[in-house]
């Protein structure tokens, strides 16, 4: 977030049933691993940070395309939301 753009794509990650994550796409192109992950030939695997709240340290995923929804908001109102555990909005 800030000058360097490095989370400029904000996105919901879908777990199991009804439970989403915010995260960030950090890399597109990772498609030297779909196969040992068994990901479908037509889904895509993406590299997804997944800040935690009230600190900045988080997890690094892989995930399929299919999995993530976009958030119509810039990446600094989303990382200041989950970053304040959704105090901030």
């Amino acid at each position: 977030v800030g000058s360097e753009n490095k989370f400029s794509e904000p996105v919901l990650v879908q777990f199991s049933g009804d439970v989403y994550k915010v995260g960030f796409i950090t890399n597109k192109n990772m498609i030297h691993l779909k196969e040992t992950l068994g990901i479908k030939e037509n889904d895509e695997l993406y590299a997804v940070y997944l800040p935690l709240s009230f600190s900045m340290s988080g997890d690094f995923f892989l995930v399929p395309s299919s999995k993530l929804q976009p958030i119509d908001k810039t990446a600094k109102e989303v990382m200041q939301l989950v970053v304040s555990g959704g105090l901030l909005n």
